[in-house]
């Protein structure tokens, strides 16, 4: 019995552990082994986020609008602009938006708009008016 245990020990302790490094495996022939995961991300770290935190460039009507002119009708560029295009104004008190464009990227820091940057219920007029505007800070 003492020789079979010392037998059995022997063979555990002459026993080479797995420890080939793929670089050594590839040299003799062998496949490579599958990576070992040293890192272990927590569920907070991989969730995915589909927008970076606190930059949006959509408001609920549609994307953000940065506006050269930002006026009411009686504003004299705006009120050129909406008889040029034939639009009447139900509300005279209403923020319009004039010569438009959205607001494609916000950069970090800046808010790539060089006007006043608007959130508006009617963007479309191509740009030139947009009606129902509500100002936001970026």
């Amino acid at each position: 019995m003492t020789i079979i245990f010392v037998a059995l020990l022997a063979l555990l302790v002459s026993a080479k552990p797995d420890v080939d490094t793929n670089g050594q495996r590839m040299a003799r022939g062998l496949p490579l082994k599958a990576p070992r995961h040293l890192y272990r991300a927590s569920p907070a770290a991989m969730a995915r986020r589909s927008q970076a935190s606190g930059i949006t460039t959509q408001c609920s009507t549609g994307p953000i609008q940065c506006c050269q002119t930002v006026g009411t009708a009686t504003n004299p560029v705006i009120s050129l602009l909406l008889g040029l295009l034939g639009i009447v104004v139900k509300d005279v008190n209403a923020l319009i938006g004039a010569t438009c464009s959205p607001i494609t990227l916000v950069g970090v820091g800046s808010s790539g708009c060089s006007a006043q940057s608007v959130c508006c219920e009617d963007n479309s007029h191509g740009g030139l008016i947009s009606m129902g505007c509500a100002p936001i800070n970026l």
